[in-house]
């Protein structure tokens, strides 16, 4: 097939290529027109129609990229001799309505599976375009080379990232294993995201929320992605497990008669904290649980009413805040109209991992080598050391529980605060966080301060817009002002600002010099500080007939069991919610009781109280956050308090 001329031009600075493209046909044209050799070979049947009849070479499309997969055979067959013979071929997962490359490896001996496959991917990446690096890899094992076609025609190759874990995945993993390897109260300790949703008004079909959460799982593949760890190279990966009749993606569970709130925070606590409720090797990362409020015999044992309560859990592995407003938009749309549109463009989560695998991080790497600017662990340990009743050391409980004191901020101080971040170019979220910095000032009289904070980074690209993962990342956040220059509230604002922006440009490095050392070094006496802002979750509409509400506790209007949010072991943490509907912001302090009494508690959140008082008061103008020193405000906010 030829295509007449206007289509292009030529391949710039390729004549080779465009000779062999774009050629006369002089039985045809009457001029010197040229025509685009397409590649695709047709005929004419008895009835005179054209009917396609294949290529005349094997090349394929990707992503809108043309590939010939016979190029990427070549190059896997350089990387190593164990491997004997290989087929590419383009693959398509309808399920998620995604296309991508799948390698067929042939070998004649056992081999380490994951050892081969990431040095042959690691090879390829270096001599190969990203969209042409193949996604799935599958190991043949035969004598006879002439075996391995028929074998690939009959089977297909999951897709499977032989590389590490994107870092903020392998981040989350390692904190969960550390944390069921090593401490006494991991059995309360977050490694979920659950979403308990109470029904406010109309009524839910349970058949239809299942064939709905189903729909959402098969799009974003991640949310049935198996994790495993390469014991001989230390790294995780992640493999995307095939739906099935017996693996629909989820776990199904109802409860009845829980009228008592007692009973449904349990529940709710027990989705955060317990690890056992998924089949993580499986990839079954998702769980539905349906809570009715009464035992009554029902007319429609399919309706959920009013009052009942709808938890959706995810592995925190797999799906981060950022990432819920995703799920849950796709989650009414799938339950609205009974399918679930997906952009054959779309780029999947495990397609961002890959692209991010291949990005040059020698910038960020010297960025966080740089980070503490040569100060030794044991200043490191000491910037936040805030006073405490006790030492970690000393903890007289086998199990460490939180104390949570939850308070929200008046209209008046919300508002001010809110203008001034506005008036200062930055978020609330780094305003909260300077304010976080602030009380630390005042605890301790030291003005060096590494926070452990979350960051969120998605991608900016259009068509990763919707994509479902865990974006979030981790970062120990410095902060050093010098006492002898009086810096302001404005310079602590901006100083704190201008950190997290630099920090932000540099997520996701996959060799994270901080990472796994200095954690440890903050968290060695469990001195270190945590600080987490996230916005409030709307409600979400299914039908136009049933409308489902965030479970909000009904003694201090938070979301229920908002304080394991933090992890049980933290020394001292801040969760921050942001109610931009209403422009409300509400805090979570939580302190351990391994290294504090309620009482010390109370006075410590009482005390940040008044420093927000004092800074953000109806008499305080916003000049007075440029011109007067920081140590006013925390001086008087202690008298205030006292």
């Amino acid at each position: 097939i030829f295509i007449d001329n206007g289509v292009f031009k030529c391949y710039r600075g390729d004549p080779i290529l465009t000779s062999r493209t774009k050629v006369i046909l002089p039985d045809i044209s009457t001029t010197n027109s040229s025509y685009v050799r397409t590649g695709d070979l047709c005929r004419y049947n008895k009835d005179g129609d054209i009917v396609y009849a294949g290529r005349e070479d094997f090349r394929v499309k990707i992503y809108g990229q043309l590939v010939e997969p016979e190029v990427i055979e070549q190059i896997v067959l350089k990387t190593t001799d164990l491997v004997k013979a290989c087929i590419v071929r383009k693959e398509q997962m309808q399920e998620v309505n995604n296309e991508y490359l799948s390698c067929h490896l042939l070998v004649t001996s056992d081999v380490d599976s994951q050892d081969l496959i990431h040095q042959i991917e690691v090879y390829c990446r270096q001599h190969l375009p990203s969209f042409m690096v193949p996604v799935a890899w599958q190991i043949h094992i035969f004598k006879d080379a002439s075996l391995l076609l028929a074998v690939v025609t009959s089977t297909s190759a999951v897709p499977i990232s032989s590389s590490p874990l994107n870092p903020g995945q392998a981040w989350i993993v390692w904190l969960d294993q550390q944390m069921f390897t090593t401490q006494p109260s991991a059995q309360l300790t977050q490694t979920n995201i659950s979403l308990p949703l109470i029904i406010q008004n109309g009524s839910v079909s349970i058949k239809r929320l299942r064939q709905a959460l189903q729909r959402v799982i098969h799009k974003h593949a991640i949310l049935h992605t198996s994790f495993h760890l390469n014991t001989h190279t230390n790294k995780w990966f992640q493999r995307i497990e095939p739906l099935t009749e017996d693996n629909e993606g989820f776990a199904f569970v109802i409860s009845e008669g829980v009228e008592n709130y007692d009973e449904i925070s349990r529940l709710i606590t027990g989705e955060f904290s317990i690890q056992g409720l998924f089949d993580t090797e499986r990839g079954q990362l998702v769980r539905l649980h349906v809570v009715r409020r009464t035992k009554t015999p029902l007319i429609n044992e399919d309706l959920l009413q009013v009052n009942d309560i709808i938890i959706f859990s995810i592995r925190h592995e797999a799906i981060d805040g950022s990432s819920v407003g995703i799920f849950l938009s796709d989650l009414a749309q799938s339950y609205d109209t009974g399918k679930l549109m997906v952009d054959s463009n779309a780029i999947s989560y495990l397609d961002y991992t890959i692209y991010q695998s291949g990005i040059d991080r020698s910038a960020s790497i010297a960025y966080w080598e740089t980070y503490f600017d040569g100060i030794g662990p044991s200043a490191i340990r000491a910037m936040s050391r805030i006073p405490s009743d006790r030492s970690w050391s000393l903890n007289p409980y086998k199990i460490t529980m939180p104390i949570p004191i939850i308070f929200h901020l008046d209209n008046n101080i919300t508002s001010a605060m809110i203008k001034c971040a506005r008036e200062n170019n930055v978020t609330i979220a780094n305003l909260c966080l300077s304010c976080h910095y602030a009380f630390l000032i005042q605890l301790t009289d030291e003005w060096d301060h590494a926070v452990d904070c979350n960051v969120v980074k998605r991608p900016l690209e259009p068509e990763a817009a919707n994509i479902v993962g865990p974006f979030v990342d981790y970062i120990a956040c410095r902060v050093a002002l010098n006492e002898k220059t009086n810096p302001t509230f404005c310079t602590l604002l901006e100083k704190t600002h201008n950190t997290m922006m630099e920090a932000f440009d540099h997520l996701f490095v996959e060799e994270d010099p901080l990472s796994k050392d200095l954690t440890e070094m903050l968290n060695v006496d469990r001195q270190c500080s945590d600080f987490q802002f996230d916005e409030m979750l709307q409600d979400v509409t299914l039908d136009n007939n049933a409308r489902l509400q965030l479970l909000l506790n009904p003694s201090d209007g938070m979301p229920a069991a908002i304080w394991w949010r933090l992890a049980t072991d933290t020394h001292f943490g801040a969760y921050v919610i942001y109610d931009s509907k209403i422009e409300k912001l509400s805090y979570a302090f939580v302190f351990s009781t391994a290294t504090y009494e309620q009482s010390t508690a109370i006075r410590y959140a009482t005390q940040f109280q008044a420093m927000l008082e004092r800074i953000f008061g109806e008499k305080t103008r916003p000049i007075d956050h440029q011109i007067k020193p920081l140590s006013f405000w925390l001086k008087q906010a202690t008298t205030t308090f006292n």
